[in-house]
């Protein structure tokens, strides 16, 4: 069977004139036929950078949605923003990315692939671009985290240095004091010994010389 013709509804109006309206044609035909957009020159499709979006690399039309953020929208933006299409609402806390660069991220989708295939990918690249916004985010946060966390990790280190500096400095001090002790009661113990054996001392050489004299006496009057 051959394509089926486009069907038309006329009727005669009472000044004999045949008014019709025009050919009904297939949802599908409807849809492919808005899937482009129109009148929309080539630098229409080219981004502040130069950047052609069309051109923009991606294996599918997913890929191709998540390289397209990449090229409209910078890095910063993706991590304090939300991905939002055009005409639609979300219960994020995040803003919104811009609806004018979405709008040119949707014509750059319409332009380049048909409506039957984005219909089919639709939920898939919201999706997708959502979970990049919020991967943008997570990495955000979790590097302000591991900043502050580094922050206080350094001011707890200054403290305990610090208050381990002072400790160190108390401890040496009461070493310095004890060692001080130690010190002096040994200067007088040795001072005390060195007393005690010069006494010995003198009174060895006394009675050596008592001993002597009487031995030189002795001697002497053996030799008369």
């Amino acid at each position: 069977m051959g394509n089926s013709v486009p069907t038309q509804n006329c009727q005669l109006t009472s000044s004999a004139t045949l008014t019709c309206d025009p050919p009904s044609t297939s949802k599908e035909a409807q849809a492919e036929s808005q899937s482009k957009p129109i009148n929309q020159s080539p630098e229409y499709f080219v981004n502040e950078n130069g950047v052609d979006l069309l051109k923009v690399r991606g294996t599918n039309v997913v890929n191709y949605a998540l390289g397209l953020l990449d090229a409209l929208y910078t890095e910063e933006e993706l991590k304090q923003s939300s991905f939002v299409p055009v005409g639609k609402s979300t219960t994020s806390v995040k803003p919104p990315l811009s609806p004018e660069r979405i709008k040119l991220f949707e014509d750059c989708l319409k332009q380049k692939f048909s409506a039957s295939e984005l219909k089919e990918n639709v939920e898939a690249i919201r999706q997708s671009c959502t979970q990049k916004c919020r991967d943008k985010g997570r990495k955000n946060f979790l590097g302000m985290i591991l900043g502050q966390g580094g922050k206080i990790l350094d001011k707890i280190l200054v403290m305990i240095l610090g208050q381990g500096g002072k400790i160190l400095g108390m401890i040496l001090g009461e070493v310095g004091k004890i060692m001080g002790m130690i010190l002096g009661q040994g200067g007088k113990i040795m001072g005390m010994i060195l007393g005690q054996g010069g006494k010995i001392m003198g009174m060895i050489l006394r009675q050596g010389g008592k001993i002597l004299g009487m031995t030189w006496d002795k001697g002497a009057r053996s030799w008369a």
